[in-house]
């Protein structure tokens, strides 16, 4: 992925939220959830305050974690590219915003270190978040499938 181009969270189709300190996010049409881990939290909460290009993304990340120079690049933009894969997020005609800062950059030493972000798929759940409530559920409900019904996947 070239440092040019916007990026956005693939919304209304994939849905995130922070839980403990771990960020889960969910493909609605896929029915595949994910973690993502070291700094990709970093990255998601980046994406949520709207579109960004991985430069601002790169840079973002010098400023609030302990971090700097080629290498954090060279882990971001792989990841990016591997986001887009899943369709988690999308590219977008909207510029995005020269900085995005997340909180406020603090001291080297009080600064988190980066970490690579990484991204773990799951599919466990698929079948039951596809399960269309109205019409594939039998009559217990959501999230019991119908016997009947054969789920096109």
């Amino acid at each position: 992925m070239s440092p040019e181009g916007s990026l956005r969270i693939n919304t209304p189709n994939v849905v995130g939220e922070e839980f403990e300190g771990e960020v889960v996010v969910v493909n609605l049409e896929s029915g595949c959830y994910f973690s993502l881990m070291g700094s990709a939290k970093d990255i998601w909460k980046t994406l949520t305050q709207g579109s960004a290009t991985p430069g601002s993304i790169i840079a973002t990340l010098e400023e609030t974690l302990d971090c700097s120079g080629a290498d954090v690049a060279n882990q971001v933009l792989p990841f990016l590219d591997e986001l887009k894969k899943l369709e988690l997020v999308v590219t977008t005609d909207s510029p995005g915003p020269t900085s995005c800062t997340v909180h406020e950059p603090q001291g080297d030493s009080l600064r988190p270190r980066f970490e690579a972000p990484q991204v773990e798929t799951f599919n466990d759940l698929q079948d039951i978040l596809l399960l269309d409530p109205i019409h594939d559920v039998d009559e217990a409900g959501w999230p019991m499938a119908n016997p009947d019904n054969t789920m096109p996947h």
